[in-house]
């Protein structure tokens, strides 16, 4: 008898990653991508924060499991001995398993074994009983019913609730809405005379209503906001000059004639008359004259300076409660006159110190802040010459921030230089050396304004 061919056993197929080509069906393969690290700059992240998610998620310890044609009862023994689970099987549990599973989550491969079959599981306190899916959707279903049936036949109570802060309208429609705080045999009833609820449901409704009624009736806390608007101006001016003129005159009657029979006199003025501000008076006046006074030389020195510093600060108040708008305003309203078509209009336009403001109190004990100040004042100096109405300066801010209990910060500033540096001069005649001087006049001016407006929210402690 020929001895038995051996039959030749295929090679085991490396293990083959699904989701990666095999090196046969590469074309070409790419070279690896550089990754570059750039660190976070400091205090600042950059991580995804998972909100919701609709995967189940999986923590038991890992097992393997190879079962062919296993009875679903034996499974779920063998379950109850490897996680020591207080395990119930209901009598219409049957069916077969069939698995390979390597380092699979034990609750996971529960997971899969029942769903196969058809099965599912309830936990009640520590024990987990398996039934069908048909059978425990069944028992749910009997268990609504049960509730329900058993909420119609409770007796019903009415209680009289006297809301104290809130309004009793904002808190029945918060009952009587779609939030399922009462019943369909409840109601309520609201007398807006006393500020009370009238209250008729179920008595355990009724107990679940009443406390939630003084969860929410607590006094709204309010918060005390001050503004502060800082303007500070600073001027200074200089000036300093000189201003001279000479005078000649040759004629017979100072005895110093021409000799000529035209021109027999002649009379001659000139000097340096540079324009100057009314503030830069002279302080040295001079003037010189030969002895007939028929040549005259005067000379003045003109020079002021002047500095000063103007600082007015304005600070608005208002108390409000949380979440609630409030505004305080003090000033002047200006008629505004206008013509057209021979029609005189007057509008009154406010020139007010305001601030506006809505604070919420956060859970972290910090105020957040929706302000808009503004200081509005009619600027006189601004008039124009035959116009009736006077321009108004405006300083105002509006913003949105975060500022801890009794805290003070910056809200915003505006920081203004002018500063003025004008030469007048004679053309040429300035650049003779140390001469030049006396055809040269400079002033200089310098204004400073400074804008800075500060907000301190306080929460008032009862």
């Amino acid at each position: 008898m020929p001895p038995p061919i051996a039959e030749e056993t295929p090679a085991a197929l490396p293990e083959r990653n699904p989701w990666q080509a095999d090196p046969s069906q590469l074309v070409e393969e790419a070279a690896v991508a550089t990754e570059l690290d750039f660190p976070a700059p400091a205090g600042e992240t950059y991580a995804i924060t998972e909100v919701e998610t609709g995967e189940v998620q999986f923590t038991g310890d890992p097992i393997s499991l190879t079962l062919k044609d296993a009875d679903i009862k034996d499974v779920l023994k063998t379950f109850s001995a490897l996680t020591q689970l207080n395990i119930v099987i209901d009598p219409e549990v049957n069916g077969s398993v069939t698995v390979e599973l390597r380092d699979v989550p034990w609750d996971q491969a529960l997971d899969l074994i029942l769903r196969i079959n058809g099965l599912d599981y309830l936990l009640e306190n520590n024990v987990l009983r398996v039934s069908t899916v048909s059978k425990l959707t069944r028992e749910k279903n009997e268990r609504a019913a049960y509730l329900a049936q058993q909420e119609v036949a409770q007796p019903l109570k009415t209680v009289v609730k006297p809301v104290s802060y809130a309004s009793a309208s904002d808190v029945a429609g918060l009952l009587s809405g779609d939030s399922y705080l009462m019943s369909d045999r409840g109601s309520v009833v609201v007398d807006n005379r006393t500020n009370t609820l009238i209250i008729r449901d179920t008595i355990d409704r009724v107990e679940g209503v009443l406390r939630l009624i003084d969860t929410l009736d607590l006094p709204t806390p309010q918060v005390v906001i001050e503004g502060r608007i800082v303007e500070t101006t600073r001027t200074f001016s200089r000036e300093l000059g000189v201003s001279w003129g000479f005078q000649s005159i040759n004629d017979a009657a100072h005895g110093n004639a021409t000799g000529l029979r035209f021109p027999n006199s002649i009379e001659t003025k000139g000097g340096v008359r540079l324009p100057a501000s009314e503030s830069a008076a002279g302080f040295l006046a001079m003037t010189f004259g030969d002895i007939l006074n028929t040549f005259n030389l005067d000379f003045l020195l003109s020079a002021a300076e002047s500095e000063g510093v103007a600082k007015i600060i304005s600070t608005p108040r208002i108390t409000t409660q949380n979440l609630k708008a409030a505004s305080i305003r003090s000033g002047l309203q200006i008629p505004v006159q206008t013509i057209a078509n021979n029609t005189v209009t007057v509008q009154y336009v406010d020139a007010t110190l305001r601030l506006q403001v809505t604070p919420q109190i956060t859970a972290e004990g910090t105020v957040n802040l929706k302000i808009d100040i503004k200081k509005e004042q009619p600027l006189q100096s601004g008039i124009i010459t035959g116009g009736n109405n006077a321009p108004i300066l405006t300083r105002s801010a509006t913003t949105e921030l975060l500022v801890r209990d009794g805290g003070t910060t910056v809200i915003g500033g505006i920081y203004t230089i002018d500063d003025q540096d004008q030469d007048n001069r004679v053309p040429g005649l300035w650049k003779i050396p140390v001469l030049g001087k006396l055809f040269q006049q400079n002033a200089i001016n310098q204004r400073h304004d400074e804008l800075l407006i500060f907000i301190t929210p306080r929460i008032v402690k009862y």
